[in-house]
């Protein structure tokens, strides 16, 4: 009664009903879509192109290694900004793998909550790259790995490898490429002799090549000796975190590899030294288990950036949360 009275009268303002409806309507009614901020998602990181970037064999195909390389581009520099640090991009994929096979450990560490996991075996139902396996592991604790699909490796042809043992210094670019030729020429024979189509695959000579006094050694692409010896220093720092510069330079092996055109993935590295790094604590047997060599930790003082906490902030929004059902053909059981 008291509102309807105060609502008859005559009076310019309006009355408290009139009020109450304009703030409740103002309350209830949509924003304009001039305040609506909207925020703008970033792209995810692909995982299959991050493999493929380090030299891993995937199923996917649709990934494109540029649109990667710009991501990882743009990352870089953010780490960089934070910490004064630089990454290689190769670096950089592999810390967003190990970061992707954290989450999918926990999605399995839920699954087999019961199990204990000291004296497991990490099995693979489908074809599995074998550094994701090696991740997976690593975050799992567990010292053994197997993809039940890997078949073993088809016998080295012996005529592909040709032992060297010459110093750097005593060799000339018009020596290795006479051994090359000769190496290649015997090698083709020996697979054609096995019925292999020599035609409908590329070569490539390599050279393994050490410190005289180390064993720990790398496998270059040929090039011209002085360049050669600078991508050797340079290479062999980066992934054993020092060099030897008071000695000579050896050239153990040259070696030709084989491939079909179509088995490494575009524009990815034949060899990537981070993986290899990574993997260097894991054996394969004949039977194609996977065992962990060292009871030491994997990450060497050159990949303590796996473990960065700003590095993990930076990928945490980039890398894509795996499902239960993408983890559908891991298992673990007891050996």
């Amino acid at each position: 009664m008291l509102f309807s009275r105060r609502e008859q009268l005559s009076s310019l303002e309006p009355s408290f009903t009139q009020r109450f409806s304009n703030k409740l309507g103002q309350y209830l009614a949509p924003s304009s879509p001039h305040e609506v901020k909207h925020v703008k998602s970033k792209p995810m990181i692909d995982i299959d192109a991050c493999y493929a970037l380090l030299g891993e064999k995937t199923d996917k195909c649709e990934y494109k290694l540029s649109d990667l390389q710009l991501q990882l581009e743009k990352l870089t520099k953010k780490y960089e900004k934070k910490t004064g640090k630089h990454l290689d991009l190769e670096q950089l994929a592999l810390a967003i793998l190990k970061q992707d096979a954290h989450r999918q450990a926990e999605i399995l560490r839920h699954r087999f909550f019961d199990q204990d996991f000291s004296d497991c075996t990490l099995f693979s139902k489908v074809p599995t790259s074998s550094l994701r396996l090696a991740l997976l592991s690593d975050e799992l604790n567990i010292s053994s790995f197997k993809d039940t699909t890997a078949q073993p490796a088809a016998a080295e042809f012996k005529a592909c490898r040709h032992m060297l043992n010459v110093l750097l210094s005593d060799v000339s670019m018009q020596d290795l490429e006479i051994s090359c030729r000769d190496l290649l020429s015997s090698c083709s024979e020996v697979m054609q002799e096995r019925g292999v189509d020599t035609e409908s695959l590329q070569s490539s000579w390599l050279l393994r090549m050490r410190y005289n006094n180390s064993e720990n050694s790398l496998l270059l692409k040929c090039m011209p000796i002085d360049m050669l010896r600078d991508t050797f220093e340079r290479q062999y720092k980066k992934t054993f975190g020092a060099t030897n510069s008071n000695q000579e330079i050896l050239i153990e092996a040259l070696e030709v590899t084989v491939q079909s055109e179509d088995e490494a993935a575009p524009g990815a590295p034949t060899e990537s030294s981070y993986a290899k790094q990574f993997m260097k604590d894991w054996t394969v047997d004949s039977e194609m288990l996977w065992s962990k060599t060292t009871t030491d930790e994997i990450l060497h003082s050159n990949m303590s950036y796996l473990d960065c906490t700003t590095l993990h902030k930076i990928l945490s929004s980039r890398v894509k949360v795996s499902t239960d059902s993408e983890m559908s053909e891991f298992f673990i059981q007891k050996v």
